[in-house]
């Protein structure tokens, strides 16, 4: 693989494996192709491309669990949009080229569990991670034919977002389905789902308390923050002390090309 197809899952494996894949052509929608993992069929110790993505998901979803919401992991739908992709890549090689200023993270304990969820890859500069959303009803079909959109801010949440007028993602599953149990009527049946995307972290500020719209901080690419009220998050959260299911954090990005929806997992809570 290339430098940038280091990130995705191998398609072709997945295909050469049997794995089931329908491609989606919607009028006025990007087309995309959706591969159907579905854990009862396949050995975590298989050796295969849909072993190791079924397990990198499960050690995604996995690393955080609030006592009283522990997920049954139903499917993972991989997600292939070869258009996303390539403006994915765009805003990938753009932020990735201003280079060392974005390593120049301010000095907050805070942002210690961001720095957790970001991987080794060959993009020192951008960073790009794995991190989850929280979709409503239906919505992740939209998400995987067109993205995420600067244009529906506030359709879901009724507002300019809190902590800025951007795309919300979080490193903590369980506050993902919080907010999905909150949004999605499906939740009340037990089924919800909740995407995990490639964010560009890049160079990010802390934003300590609720400041509705606030604009990009000057001199930095995505805000954080931390909703837990009671106690640092790198105790409450990384130790498994919650005190209450809502506790988690928030990057707000602020560029559509700096984000790629590339896992819808659906989950029976």
């Amino acid at each position: 693989k290339n430098r940038v197809d280091s990130l995705y899952p191998d398609f072709a494996a997945l295909r050469s494996e049997g794995i089931e894949y329908r491609t989606v052509r919607d009028a006025g929608q990007h087309p995309y192709t959706k591969y159907y993992l579905e854990p009862a069929k396949i050995h975590p110790g298989a050796g295969s491309e849909s072993a190791r993505i079924l397990n990198d998901v499960m050690e995604h979803l996995f690393r955080y669990l609030h006592p009283d919401k522990l997920p049954k992991l139903k499917r993972v739908i991989v997600v292939d949009n070869e258009v996303l992709r390539a403006k994915f890549e765009q805003g990938l090689a753009e932020l990735d080229s201003q280079g060392a200023r974005l390593n120049d993270w301010p000095e907050d304990p805070l942002l210690e569990t961001l720095r957790i969820a970001i991987p080794e890859s060959p993009y020192k500069y951008a960073k790009p991670a794995l991190l989850w959303h929280c979709t409503s009803d239906g919505s992740e079909a939209a998400i995987c034919s067109g993205g995420y959109s600067l244009e529906k801010l506030g359709g879901a949440t009724k507002n300019k977002g809190w902590y800025g007028a951007g795309l919300y993602f979080t490193t903590i599953p369980s506050y993902a389905t919080w907010y999905a149990h909150s949004r999605t009527a499906a939740y009340k049946a037990g089924d919800i789902c909740i995407t995990l995307n490639w964010v560009l972290t890049g160079r990010p500020t802390v934003i300590p308390s609720v400041q509705e719209g606030r604009p990009l901080e000057r001199g930095f690419t995505t805000h954080y923050a931390v909703t837990s009220r009671t106690r640092p998050i790198q105790e409450s959260i990384l130790r498994g002390q919650y005190t209450k299911p809502m506790d988690g954090d928030e990057l707000v990005v602020f560029d559509e090309s700096h984000t790629l929806p590339q896992f819808v997992v659906e989950l029976d809570v």
